[in-house]
């Protein structure tokens, strides 16, 4: 199981004791700890945490501004739609017809078919849809989110792995 899933799986627990047989409470405190924009994100996407959302949005918005500027964006392209459409997309590019799966379901079994779902034409993602001209720029800051994501789950691992070697060291 990775992080991610056992951070969703420790949100949605009723017993947060920490003992040889219960975990929750490790993965939370190492995806706090991680801290930064990145726990943010790892808070909205697998913490089902909606109240932060326009926090995380206008954190995300300054964010691609400063990159904006730094990487010398044209005048036409709008930061703020670039940020809402990257952050939506990022959160659930799902595509809700076949789940992500990207085969069509058969109906009354529990198995899919092998043709591709005419949605997603098979990628199991939605369409992006945004202006055509700023969908380059919305893809890259979805790569971006992508990476800020990755180095919270790194960072993440390492406290819990860091956590576990003084625990060993103590015994």
């Amino acid at each position: 199981m990775n992080l991610a899933e056992r951070y969703a799986r420790a949100t949605l627990s009723g017993n947060l004791r920490n003992d040889e047989l219960h975990h929750a409470p490790e993965v939370l405190m190492a995806v706090a700890l991680a801290g930064g924009f990145s726990s943010k994100l790892i808070r909205l996407k697998y913490g089902n945490d909606a109240p932060s959302y326009r926090r995380v949005l206008d954190e995300w918005s300054w964010l691609v501004s400063t990159k904006a500027s730094l990487r010398s964006w044209p005048e036409h392209v709008r930061v703020d739609s670039v940020a809402h459409y990257s952050l939506r997309y990022w959160l659930n590019s799902v595509c809700p017809a076949c789940t992500g799966h990207g085969k069509v379901k058969v109906l009354g079994a529990p198995v899919l078919s092998e043709k591709d779902c005419p949605l997603c034409r098979g990628t199991g993602q939605t369409e992006l849809r945004c202006d055509g001209a700023i969908r380059d720029y919305v893809r890259d800051m979805i790569e971006e989110l992508q990476r800020y994501l990755e180095r919270g789950v790194f960072r993440a691992r390492k406290k819990l792995r860091s956590d576990r070697e003084d625990a060993q060291a103590r015994f």
